[in-house]
C-alpha cells in the first residue's frame, strides 16, 4: 500500500494526567507486526488531543487481515480490523 493515514483521538477526564506514556501503536498483516512505535499522549492543556500516523509504503505480504492496535504493555485498548485482498500480478512469458 502506497499510502495509510490513521489517526486516533483522545479525550481527558477533568482528573486526568496531562501526559501518559508507556503506549504502543502497531500495525499487524495477520499474525505478523509490520510496525510498532512507542506513543505518548500529551494533552497541553486541552481535554482532547489526536494521533497521527502516516505510513508510506506499508508493506502488505499477504491476505486477509490488516489490524491496526493500541495497546499498553500486553493490554489491547483499541483494535481496528480491515479485510485486505491482494491483487494478483500479470505473469509475462517471453520466448
Amino acid at each position: 500500500m502506497q499510502l495509510v493515514e490513521y489517526v486516533c483521538m483522545f479525550d481527558k477526564e477533568e482528573n486526568d494526567p496531562e501526559k501518559v506514556e508507556g503506549y504502543q501503536f502497531s500495525v499487524y498483516n495477520n499474525d505478523e507486526e509490520i510496525i510498532s512505535i512507542p506513543l505518548s499522549i500529551d494533552f497541553q492543556g486541552k481535554a482532547r488531543t489526536r494521533f497521527i500516523v502516516n505510513i508510506n509504503g506499508l508493506n502488505v505480504k499477504a491476505p486477509g487481515k490488516l489490524i491496526f492496535q493500541l495497546g499498553k504493555g500486553k493490554q489491547v485498548i483499541k483494535e481496528q480490523i480491515i479485510p485486505v485482498s491482494l491483487r494478483s500480478t500479470a505473469k509475462i512469458e517471453t520466448s
